[in-house]
Formats: C-alpha cells, structure tokens, sequence
C-alpha cells in the first residue's frame, strides 16, 4: 500500500526534528535528552513538535521506522533498475540497503551504538522482520509446509543481515556496499531457495 504524500514543509520540519535528536544523541545518552533540547536544536517551537509527535520516544520510533523505509524503498528501486522485465526477481533486495546504509551513515552510527536503549534494537528487528518475511512469502511458490517454518526462516535471515550491517559499520566499511551485498546473496540466498523450493534458481557466485 502507497503512502500517503506529505506536504514538503512538514517533511522539512519532521527533518530538521528528526536530525536534532540524532546530532543530540551523538553528543549524550538518549535519556538525558529532553523536548526542550531537541526543539532549540530543530530552531521549531514546542506546539510545533507536538503537532508532529507525541514524544520523545515517538520521534525515536518513527525516525527509525522512515529510516528503515527509505532503505527497503532504495533496495526495490535499485533492483528494478537492474533486472530485466521479463525476468523475475530471484533474490531479497538488499543492495540499495547497504548503499543507503553507507551513505546515512551517521545516522547508523547511532542507531548501532553500543549500550543504547533497547527500544531502537527492537523497532529496526521488528520493521527488518517484517520486510523479510513479505519478501520471502512473495519468493515461496510451493504452497504446502516449507521445511523450516516462514517465520524462523525471516528471523534467521533479518538476524543475520542486521548483523553483518552492524559488523561493517563498526569495521569503518572495509567492503564496498557491493561487495557487501554480493557477500550476504552468496552466504544467505542458496540454501533459502531450496527451502522455497526454487532448486535450480539459486544466485551464481561471481
């Protein structure tokens, strides 16, 4: 389902609510910041910022989920680019997610500090699990019971692809966003194929 548009203003202010609490968080634990800091940060009154959220927390969670969004929107956009209409897609999309990974990275740099709250562990493993599992139920065209339930399927796949994107950003990206990507298709994609039942289908390492 298509989201609805939003006025360029609102998303201007949201932005610059959003890159405060993010220069905010880069400076002092979660926390220790309050709504009073992050509106003279944002140059927006205090009406103004609950005109958009309800709190603190609603502006962590929400940031993150449109964070999370532009990545899965760049991976499906990038995919598209690169495959040949006629031919159906044949792996999970993640090579935009790594490029938008690298290129945001300063807001990844907060998002995968160490010691933070768990709220922002959970809401980007909730939003990565359910980007997977829509992925690999589109990806299924057996109908009976897979070999390992869909479920653990996903979180075996969103658990491991979030870790690697932690991995590398802690790492200072030894690997490109490609190579990155070419490494996850090659370690993750064969053997979920065959549990898809697409033998035969599966990515040619390079």
């Amino acid at each position: 389902m298509s989201q609805p548009k939003i006025d360029r203003r609102v998303m201007r202010t949201r932005q610059s609510i959003r890159n405060a609490l993010i220069e905010l968080m880069l400076e002092k634990p979660y926390e220790k910041i309050t709504i009073q800091e992050i509106i003279d940060r944002a140059n927006v009154g205090r009406a103004t910022f609950y005109n958009h959220y309800r709190d603190k927390d609603d502006l962590l969670l929400r940031g993150v989920a449109e964070f999370a969004r532009q990545e899965e929107e760049d991976s499906v956009q990038e995919a598209h680019d690169q495959t040949p209409k006629t031919v159906a897609p044949q792996t999970l999309e993640t090579a935009g997610m790594f490029r938008h990974s690298h290129q945001n990275r300063r807001i990844h740099k907060v998002l995968l500090k160490r010691n933070r709250e768990n709220i922002i562990q959970e809401e980007i493993s909730a939003i990565l699990y359910a980007q997977v599992e829509e992925r690999l139920e589109q990806l299924k065209i057996a109908k009976s019971d897979l070999p390992v339930p869909l479920p653990i399927l996903a979180h075996f796949i969103s658990g491991g692809l979030w870790s690697l994107i932690n991995w590398w950003h802690e790492n200072d990206f030894p690997y490109t966003p490609e190579q990155m990507d070419a490494f996850f298709q090659q370690i993750a994609m064969p053997g979920t194929f065959r549990l898809l039942g697409k033998n035969g289908n599966e990515p040619k390492a390079d």
